[in-house]
Formats: structure tokens, C-alpha cells, sequence
């Protein structure tokens, strides 16, 4: 089985904000409730799955674009959420998720760290002034996060 992927995300703790950094694992843990899109839709990871060795993409959280991928599937995925854009877990007007038992389970699994580039679009979401801040400390741009 492959690794998949965890994302990152901002928690209110002890009267502050701190960063959670995304990880590299068996299942998918907790990250925060925040709806991410692409397949990160606050629970788990709609987007694919390992499939005897070879990773299954779902096409409709997919943008592929002109790109052929041969293993694929369809699966709708229904999002039953109020899209808020909060990207934050407790505070004020952060998301109330908990994590599932499933969530709390993955927590305990071996993790494998982010790649260099997830490490270096991580200290970039780090060196935000708050996830309630107006704009960034450093400029951030799409090739940024490519």
C-alpha cells in the first residue's frame, strides 16, 4: 500500500493559533475539518485510493486536464457543508470538527515527513500573522504553489 496524504492545517490552542504540519501516512488523519477541496472535504480524502499498488483517481475532484490518466473512476462526491472558506479549526468562527475514531486511530500510524516543496508551501502557510489575518507577512503567488 502507498502513503497518502495529510494536510497541514491552523488549530486554536491554548489561547493561540498553531500550525499542524501535513504528513505522509497509510491513512489519512485529522486535519481540522477544513474543507480543502480537491478531494479534502474536512473527512478523509475523496480523491483516490491505492488499488492493488497502483493509485485510483477519482475524476470528478480530479482536474486532469488535457493529461491521459488510465486509472481512473467516477464517484460524486456530495459536500454537505455550509462553504464558509474558513481554513481553521476552533477560535472564533473556526470550524468545531473533531477528529473520527478512524482519525485518532491514523494519528498513531508511522508517518513519513512532507516532501521538500510541501515543506517549503508549509512555511509559507507558518509565516502567516494568524489564519484570521487579511493577507500574508510574504508574498504568496501561484507559482508559489506549483
Amino acid at each position: 500500500m502507498g502513503l497518502l496524504w495529510t494536510p497541514g492545517y491552523w488549530a486554536w490552542r491554548d489561547g493561540l493559533y498553531a500550525w499542524n504540519a501535513g504528513y505522509w501516512g497509510p491513512h489519512v488523519g485529522y486535519y481540522g475539518g477544513v474543507n480543502y477541496g480537491f478531494g479534502y472535504v474536512g473527512v478523509g480524502y475523496a480523491g483516490g485510493y491505492w488499488n492493488g499498488g497502483v493509485f485510483a483517481y477519482n475524476r470528478t475532484v480530479n482536474n486532469f486536464g488535457s493529461v491521459t490518466i488510465n486509472n481512473t473512476y467516477n464517484k460524486t462526491v456530495i459536500n454537505n457543508v455550509n462553504v464558509t472558506r474558513v481554513s481553521y479549526n476552533g477560535g472564533a468562527g473556526g470550524t468545531t470538527a473533531q477528529p473520527t475514531q478512524q482519525e485518532l486511530a491514523a494519528a498513531q500510524d508511522a508517518h513519513t515527513p512532507a516532501t521538500a516543496a510541501q515543506a517549503q508551501h508549509q512555511q509559507t502557510a507558518r509565516t502567516m500573522e494568524s489564519p484570521r489575518s487579511p493577507r500574508p507577512r510574504m508574498p504568496v503567488n501561484s507559482q508559489d504553489l506549483e
